[in-house]
């Protein structure tokens, strides 16, 4: 559907075997919400549809049920509380650029 908005309603053109060229088209959706109908029973209609979503049989071998931007969300969590890991080598040239423009590193 993106692709049909963005590439053939805007004359970009989509994708295809034959096309000629290399590009992307872009489309922005900018909605007021408020304007339509409210921030407040917008937000309850999504409450609800994510609830009903995650409320959805598991897939075998899954835990849980993530919606869009749940699992960066838990990633960004994650790696406030423990840190993100860099290996010995990476963290070394990171030092050394760092020393070369008088950066200190931890």
């Amino acid at each position: 559907m993106t692709a049909i908005l963005a590439g053939a309603l805007s004359g970009g053109g989509c994708s295809r075997k034959d096309a000629d060229r290399v590009g992307n088209t872009f489309l922005v959706f900018v909605v007021d919400i408020d304007r339509l109908r409210g921030d407040d029973p917008f937000y309850a209609d999504v409450e609800q549809l994510v609830e009903y979503v995650k409320s959805s049989a598991l897939a075998p071998g899954s835990d849980r049920i993530l919606i869009p931007g749940e699992p960066e969300t838990l990633e960004e969590m994650r790696r406030s509380r423990e840190g993100i890991s860099v290996d010995a080598e990476t963290w070394r040239q990171i030092a050394e650029v760092a020393g070369k423009y008088g950066v200190s590193v931890g």
